[in-house]
C-alpha cells in the first residue's frame, strides 16, 4: 500500500496528479467513474512523459487495478473542521490542504474530475500549479426547472453554479463533444481557445457476453420482444416521453414490452414519479424494471433488444447508443444536444419533444426489419469512430502539453 511518505519521484519528469476520487464514491457507476476508469486502464498501458499521482481519499477503497499499478497515489484525510459546520467552511481548508499537499509533491498539474461533487472543493491554478477541469455537462444551467423542483435540488443547483464559477479560472476546461463545447463558450463565456474537446469511446470487452445465452434467459425469464432503455430517470432523460410513445402503439403489438435498465431506489423521487407516471398511463403490465444491469449480461440485454431508445433532451456525449451499436442493436435517437454528434447518420434520430414522432419511428423500427438491418450495419461501423485508447491518448497529450 502506498502512501504520500512512500513517493519518490523522477526529476526527468514533471508530475501531474489525477484526481480519482470520483471513483471512490457511487460515480464510478455513473458517466463520471466509467469515464475515468476506462481512460485510466488504456493509460496504464501506455508510456507516459510524465509521473502519475492519483490523489485519492484516505479510508475509502479504491479500485484494485489502481492498487496493483505502479503509480504512486496519495491519500489524504477530509476530516477539517467541526463536523457540525456548513460544508462551505469546511471547503476552505481543504482546498489550504490540497493545494499545500501538490506543492509539497512537486505537482506541476492538478487534473480535476470531481467539480460537481458537492462535498470536494474546486482548485483555482496559480503560478506554481495549473488547473485542468473536465466538465460534463451544463444540466443545471440548461434545465433550471430540473433543479427547483425541492428544496434540496435547489441547493444542489446553487452548489454547482456557484462552483462552476470557480472552474471557469481553470487553465484549460475539457468537453465531452464539440456540443457541450459550444454551450460551455456561449453559457459560461468562456473563450474557445480554453475548451478542448476528448470524444469517449466503446468499451468492447465490457460488452463481450460474458455469460451464455441460458444464463441470460433463465436470470431474465419474461424477456422476449422488447425496447430497451439504459439510463438514469432525470428529467431530462426524457424517458416518460418515450413511455408516453410506447403507450400510443402498444395495442398494435402486444408481443413486445419496454425494458428500462438502471440504478434505482426506492424512495428517490425521480423513480417513484416515474412508477406513478406509468400506472397513470395505462402501461404498468407492460414496462419491466430490470434494476442496475451487471456486466455480465449487459451485452445480451443489447443485442436481444429490438432497439435501444436514447431520446434525451439535454447530454453531454451519450455513451449508452454507442454501447448498443456495438453490440448490433438499431438505435432510436434524439436529434438534440450533442447525440446527432455521436450516432451520426447510423441511428433513427427524431425530435424528443414530439410524442407522435417518436411513436412512428418506434413503429417503424417494430414492423420494418430492413429498416433494422441498415441501422445495425450502420452502427456497426459508427461505433469503431470511438475508442477509449484514442481518448486516453488525447488525454496524456492535452496534460502533456500544460507542463511543457
Amino acid at each position: 500500500m502506498k502512501t504520500s511518505s512512500d513517493i519518490s519521484f523522477c526529476n526527468k519528469a514533471p508530475a501531474i496528479a489525477i484526481d480519482i476520487r470520483p471513483l471512490q464514491t457511487d460515480s464510478r457507476y455513473r458517466g463520471v467513474g466509467v469515464v475515468l476508469m476506462n481512460i485510466l486502464e488504456r493509460m496504464l498501458n501506455m508510456e507516459l512523459d510524465f509521473e502519475p499521482i492519483l490523489i485519492a481519499n484516505y479510508g475509502i477503497e479504491i479500485p484494485k487495478m489502481l492498487i496493483d499499478s505502479s503509480w504512486k497515489i496519495v491519500r489524504l484525510h477530509r476530516n477539517f473542521g467541526h463536523p457540525k459546520l456548513n460544508s462551505k467552511l469546511i471547503w476552505v481548508p481543504e482546498k489550504l490542504f490540497l493545494r499545500s499537499t501538490l506543492r509539497r509533491l512537486g505537482v506541476k498539474l492538478y487534473f480535476c474530475s470531481i467539480f460537481a461533487e458537492c462535498n470536494y472543493p474546486v482548485l483555482i491554478p496559480d503560478e506554481e500549479i495549473r488547473v485542468v477541469t473536465w466538465v460534463w455537462d451544463l444540466i443545471p444551467y440548461q434545465f433550471s426547472s430540473i433543479v427547483k423542483e425541492s428544496f434540496f435540488q435547489k441547493l444542489l443547483g446553487y452548489r454547482y453554479k456557484r462552483k462552476m464559477k470557480e472552474t471557469t479560472k481553470s487553465t484549460l476546461l475539457l468537453a465531452l463533444s464539440d456540443d457541450a463545447k459550444k454551450d460551455m463558450v456561449e453559457i459560461l463565456k468562456v473563450d474557445p481557445s480554453r475548451v478542448e474537446v476528448i470524444h469517449l469511446g466503446v468499451d468492447f470487452q465490457t460488452l463481450e457476453k460474458r455469460s451464455d445465452k441460458n444464463q441470460f434467459e433463465k436470470r431474465y425469464p419474461e424477456l422476449n420482444r422488447y425496447i430497451l432503455y439504459i439510463g438514469g430517470f432525470e428529467a431530462r432523460k426524457n424517458i416518460e416521453g418515450a413511455l408516453s410513445a410506447f403507450a400510443l402503439i402498444k395495442d398494435e403489438f402486444p408481443d413486445v414490452s419496454f425494458v428500462i435498465g438502471g440504478k434505482m431506489r426506492q424512495g428517490n423521487p425521480s423513480y417513484e414519479g416515474l412508477l406513478r407516471f406509468i400506472s397513470k398511463i395505462g402501461i404498468a403490465d407492460r414496462v419491466r424494471f430490470v434494476g442496475f444491469v451487471d456486466n455480465r449480461y449487459l451485452g445480451w440485454f443489447y443485442s436481444n433488444a429490438l432497439f435501444h431508445v436514447f431520446i434525451s433532451f439535454a447530454e453531454g456525449f451519450g455513451l449508452p447508443p454507442l454501447e448498443a451499436m456495438a453490440c448490433g442493436t438499431p438505435v432510436l435517437a434524439s436529434n438534440v444536444s450533442s447525440i446527432p454528434e455521436v450516432v451520426g447518420d447510423a441511428a433513427f434520430c427524431v425530435d424528443p419533444y414530439d410524442i407522435d414522432k417518436i411513436a412512428a419511428a418506434m413503429r417503424a423500427l417494430i414492423s420494418d426489419e430492413e429498416l433494422r438491418s441498415e441501422l445495425v450495419k450502420k452502427g456497426l461501423e459508427r461505433c469503431r469512430l470511438f475508442s477509449w485508447e484514442n481518448s486516453a491518448r488525447k488525454f496524456t497529450n492535452i496534460l502533456l502539453s500544460q507542463v511543457k
